[in-house]
């Protein structure tokens, strides 16, 4: 086992961590947006192990039937079992059975696609979708996964987490500039997020995709007050104006989220 192996895959102190299904998930981590097809070396580089390991993970993954082999082009790809896996997550999911009724009756009000996202580390991970009547800038799928602090539902899940955590999750994370309107500075992102903690909302306009406005509020956890999910509706601005937003989509967006919120708590 390399040093970087025994970094990723070992935390000290943890004698019931078992390194070998570590990297089995690695490499089916290594699978992610548009890498579907991979050799046994991509996945090693990817995953950040070695071949023998990867190629013991491989076999093994595939004789599960997780993983599917091209014997043309030597390359591997996932296969639907996998995604029994995701679908069990979502049928057993409290959060997503309150919220998808919600979500989808603001989609039909305005005609305008919502997400449900949850926070996995420093990412957003979109576990529920009801498509609105128009069309939205970027295509979208469960499972699509976002930058926590470029987007208005990461925002607002931030907002409504540990104030000390949060700090040091900003002063140490890499903000790409998707747009011009990207907030790339830290100070900038924390004072965003102070005035979303005030607020109760987040509206990220372009923050992503240009000409895109996405309206944002956090799901609260009725002991702590903590974020545990986030919805938001994204349109493009050209449908709304600034003042629409504000007094329609806003109040809108936060009466679902307290609805869900309120409905969990039961």
């Amino acid at each position: 086992m390399t040093a970087l192996e025994h970094d990723t895959f070992a935390p000290k102190d943890d004698g019931l961590f078992v390194a070998s299904l570590a990297k089995g998930f690695r490499v089916l981590e290594s699978f992610h947006g548009r890498r579907r097809r991979l050799t046994l070396k991509e996945i090693a580089e990817l995953a950040q192990i070695g071949m023998s390991a990867t190629q013991r993970a491989v076999s093994t993954l595939t004789t599960l039937g997780y993983l599917a082999k091209d014997e043309q082009t030597r390359t591997y790809r996932l296969t639907p079992k996998t995604l029994a896996l995701c679908w069990e997550y979502l049928s057993n999911s409290d959060l997503h059975d309150v919220a998808l009724p919600i979500i989808r009756g603001l989609a039909e009000r305005f005609g305008e696609t919502v997400n449900l996202s949850e926070r996995l580390n420093n990412e957003l991970v979109v576990v529920g979708r009801a498509p609105g009547r128009h069309a939205v800038p970027v295509n979208v799928g469960i499972g699509t996964r976002y930058p926590l602090v470029s987007t208005a539902p990461g925002l607002a899940i931030l907002a409504y987490s540990d104030p000390t955590a949060t700090k040091e999750f900003i002063d140490t994370t890499t903000i790409i500039p998707w747009t011009k309107h990207t907030i790339t500075s830290k100070a900038e992102v924390l004072a965003e997020i102070d005035r979303i903690r005030v607020n109760g909302f987040a509206v990220g306009s372009q923050l992503m995709h240009d000409g895109h406005v996405s309206i944002a509020a956090p799901i609260l956890d009725s002991f702590s007050g903590s974020a545990i999910a986030a919805i938001n509706l994204s349109a493009y601005l050209e449908r709304w104006t600034q003042i629409d937003v504000m007094s329609t989509l806003v109040p809108a967006v936060r009466e679902a989220a307290n609805s869900i919120s309120a409905m969990l708590r039961h």
